[in-house]
């Protein structure tokens, strides 16, 4: 009965790697040619040269016979007028109408088949894209194989502009007030025409340009030129910009960034700019006229820095608010912190030096603070001593805080980095199995003091995945700088070590002999040590993960060869062979001992019978044995038909047709026509 079960097992392998080798219907293959425009503006009228239309052939897929046929057809639209010439690279033009093109390309295989479209004639008034439909067929034994697609190989060039402006800006009295940049972009290259002006003129009474407005950092253009830019007008309240330089290939773009005037008694409202001239009018707001505003000035922001797990305070840079007018007594301000970041303890989370100004409380899940006036203050209001919490989640760089209430505008009040790197030696280990050494991890400070002193309550810990225990106390040591550490301990999948003194110097920590008990709980893949989540005093996060050995396995294997190199790769380790293997008959060819120990097979399960000229291969329960010269492979007894045979090469070597072997062995080949290389995996 078992031999039955075998021989069955047999017959299923075999048929489903026949059907492996079937082949694919036109229906379910990847698309066979690539079809794509590249399109241009042109102008209505006569004589335009069009873009491209390119067709190519899948570079994944095999090399098709027959002849192969592109046929392009231009829209039928009464605003296309007259007929087009065709330039052709790749292929030969077989006949043309005036709005269609049948094109044979040369060899599809190996080029691909542009044609260009010149001297078409187009009405004036025609607008939008010209898109032409593309066929692309061939008749392969018997099969057509036919794509389609419509691409756009010329759009009409317009005078239109599109004028948006950013969100508007609160302005007060006084000159050099900035408003919401204005941008003016061309929809289509030269839409702007040399000499062409555009007006831009405040509607607003009391607000003018100032002439700080003129500066070749406020008018900036890209894709054209600005020959003259001039302010006029009645008060001051046009600005007047003369385009130079017309666009060509690109569309075009002028910003500006306004600067004002306003003049005492300006109402409150919105300052509106009406963008006329050589362009569509549209009105714009750039800027409202209300309550003053508050500058935030920052100083020494690059002094602090709060660590992931950690508590610190920020108590070298100061943050002043200069309010431009007052702050009121029912005025208050928000600060938020970013995410991972809390404010530390309610009133002790920062100093300010306004006794008129109180905390009030925290909210957010402590990462915003709400404070209070509760009179009115026409200082500056000095802001310090700022303590935040920096969980293992908190995005490292910049720490910028956001105002809010009375105070808009964001601040950096210092660094959040993490306090250390961590880097490891990955080893494989086996899915089960007791004492089994795992790669030494090495944990380096990023500066002087960056890892805390630890407690009873929290110890720097190690952590491994479920599954994985320690089989003892490693070897920790301090390699470098001058940090104290104690006790180390282990208590199954944790590892603790007791930071006694901080250091003065950035020191490194080497982490050695590791040795794990794997048990069946564990998962196959890498297995993660987790740094820090007892060390973190701000929530059970790891600071950190590293992986220091991947538990594989036995059998795993991964190889890898380039056509025409002796040199190969079997787990990572080089190898060399005494032949290359070759492509014949779109086959790689390999050395049948060297393809064979890349898929496993023991040195002595590779037999070659010199009378019978086959070669057979043994590995685990599975029988592979050819013939030279036959496509015939057995498979522990059942017969498989290859689309090649093995063969001898010089220097008389045996060169089997390595897809067929290593499949048979129970591995995955994959190609990379780029670099010339076969892939083998077995897992």
């Amino acid at each position: 009965m078992i031999k039955a079960r075998k021989k069955w097992l047999c017959i299923l392998v075999a048929l489903t790697f026949l059907l492996s080798l079937l082949p694919v219907s036109p229906a379910l293959a990847a698309e066979y040619f690539k079809i794509t425009g590249a399109y241009v503006y042109v102008d209505d009228d006569d004589n335009q040269n069009l873009g491209t239309v390119t067709v190519v052939y899948g570079d994944d897929l095999p090399s098709i016979s027959g002849d192969v046929y592109i046929e392009v057809t231009l829209p039928e639209d009464t605003d296309l007028d007259a007929a087009a010439d065709y330039d052709v690279t790749g292929g030969s033009k077989l006949s043309n109408t005036s709005r269609k093109v049948l094109v044979q390309a040369t060899d599809i295989n190996s080029a691909e088949v542009e044609i260009d479209f010149t001297s078409v004639d187009i009405k004036s008034g025609f607008t939008g894209s010209i898109v032409a439909a593309v066929k692309v067929w061939n008749y392969d034994g018997g099969v057509k194989y036919e794509t389609t697609a419509n691409v756009t190989i010329a759009k009409i060039k317009t005078s239109a502009v599109t004028i948006t402006a950013d969100s508007p800006k609160t302005v007060t009295v006084g000159s050099g007030k900035t408003g919401a940049k204005i941008t003016i972009d061309e929809d289509t290259p030269g839409a702007l025409s040399a000499g062409d002006t555009i007006l831009l003129t405040i509607q607003k009474s009391g607000v003018s340009w100032d002439d700080d407005v003129l500066s070749t950092s406020n008018i900036v253009y890209s894709g054209l030129t600005v020959s003259d830019w001039e302010i006029t007008g009645t008060n001051d309240r046009t600005l007047s910009i003369e385009v130079g330089t017309p666009s060509s290939s690109i569309m075009g773009s002028i910003e500006i960034t306004p600067k004002l005037i306003v003049e005492p008694g300006t109402s409150d409202g919105d300052v509106d700019v009406k963008v006329a001239g050589d362009v569509d009018s549209k009105t714009v707001t750039i800027a409202k006229v209300g309550e003053g505003t508050v500058d935030i000035t920052v100083k020494k922001a690059d002094k602090d820095t709060v660590y992931l797990g950690q508590t610190r305070t920020m108590d070298d840079v100061t943050v002043t608010l200069d309010p431009s007018t007052k702050f009121d007594d029912d005025d208050y301000i928000t600060i938020t912190l970013p995410k991972g970041l809390k404010w530390a303890d309610g009133t002790a989370s920062l100093n300010a030096d306004c006794t008129n100004l109180t905390v009030k409380k925290l909210y957010n899940d402590d990462q915003s603070i709400w404070l209070a006036f509760d009179a009115e203050v026409t200082d500056d209001v000095v802001l310090d001593e700022f303590v935040v919490k920096a969980d293992a989640n908190a995005e490292t760089g910049d720490l910028e805080i956001t105002f809010g209430g009375a105070v808009t505008g964001t601040a950096v009040i210092g660094q959040v980095k993490a306090p250390f790197t961590v880097e490891a030696e990955k080893v494989n280990v086996n899915p089960l199995g007791s004492e089994q050494a795992a790669g030494k991890i090495t944990i380096t400070e990023v500066a002087s003091g960056a890892l805390q002193l630890t407690t009873i309550d929290r110890l720097f810990d190690l952590v491994l995945p479920m599954g994985v225990q320690f089989s003892g106390a490693p070897e920790v040591e301090v390699t470098e700088g001058d940090l104290e550490i104690g006790d180390v301990t282990v208590d199954g999948d944790t590892l603790t070590i007791e930071i006694t003194e901080e250091s003065n110097l950035a020191s490194t920590i080497e982490i050695t002999e590791i040795e794990y008990d794997i048990d069946n709980r564990a998962s196959a893949g890498d297995i993660k040590v987790s740094i820090g989540k007892d060390y973190n005093e701000v929530s059970d996060k790891a600071i950190a993960t590293v992986v220091n050995a991947a538990i594989v396995s036995p059998t795993k294997r991964d190889a890898s060869f380039v056509i025409d190199s002796t040199t190969y790769t079997v787990n990572g380790e080089e190898q060399t062979m005494d032949v290359a293997p070759y492509i014949k008959n779109d086959r790689t060819y390999m050395p049948v001992r060297y393809a064979a120990l890349a898929c496993g097979v023991d040195e002595d399960n590779i037999i070659w019978d010199g009378v019978n000229r086959t070669v057979t291969l043994i590995k685990g329960d599975r029988v592979v044995q050819m013939t030279i010269g036959s496509k015939v492979m057995q498979i522990n007894g059942a017969s498989i038909t290859m689309d090649v045979a093995p063969e001898i090469a010089a220097p008389g070597r045996t060169m089997l047709p390595f897809r067929f072997v290593a499949q048979a062995l129970g591995a995955t080949v994959t190609w990379d026509g780029t670099t010339q290389t076969v892939y083998m995996s077995i897992r």
